[in-house]
């Protein structure tokens, strides 16, 4: 089966979802690091901790001995980075903005693998987590000082932008046809669009 360069090719290759996101960047190197993978391409490989909690576990190479799912990501495009002031600051983070996050960029990504929390926790592992995630490092929790409790962000800047499917196989004249054609339907905009 061909399929364009957007889709790959193969049966359970029916169904492809990209997300759009913010993140959190330390400086200007980071920011060309991210910018470089996107314009190549590249895939963005680590292994996840077994674990029913979060925040999950990634890391570069599992345990010898051990069976850790392999993740994988690709990042399609990054955005210029965005210097962070007070008042985007104010715009993006109900709770306290990390220290070190210095930039935002908004990146697209291209789940290879799908797995629990992966595109949070892969990011996070890179050193670019996504702005407003408590767990992952984008956002901090801050403690109120009327009653002691936790202020959360409340918006993590992750969101599907784009889905597209191949159009439902059909009977025709008793024979099943497979269809070709891709059925593509995506956001532009995300919460965060009139901030930057």
């Amino acid at each position: 089966q061909q399929l364009d360069d957007n889709h790959k090719t193969g049966t359970s290759d029916a169904i492809h979802k990209f997300y759009r996101c913010l993140v959190c960047v330390k400086s200007d190197v980071s920011a060309q690091e991210l910018r470089q993978s996107a314009a190549k391409g590249t895939v963005v490989r680590h292994f996840l901790q077994p674990s029913v909690r979060a925040p999950k576990h990634f890391v570069k190479e599992p345990p010898e001995n051990e069976n850790w799912p392999e993740c994988l990501l690709k990042i399609r495009n990054a955005s210029q980075a965005i210097p962070v002031n007070n008042k985007l600051s104010k715009e993006l983070w109900n709770s306290a903005r990390p220290a070190d996050c210095k930039y935002v960029m908004e990146l697209e990504i291209e789940l290879l693998t799908g797995r629990t929390h992966q595109i949070r926790g892969q990011l996070a592992a890179i050193g670019v987590p996504i702005v407003g995630d408590e767990n992952y490092g984008g956002a901090i929790v801050t403690t109120s000082d009327d009653d002691g409790s936790n202020l959360h962000s409340g918006r993590l800047a992750l969101q599907c932008c784009e889905l597209s499917f191949l159009e439902p196989s059909r009977n025709h004249n008793g024979t099943l046809v497979r269809s070709d054609r891709w059925n593509r339907f995506r956001l532009d905009q995300a919460w965060w669009t009139p901030c930057l």
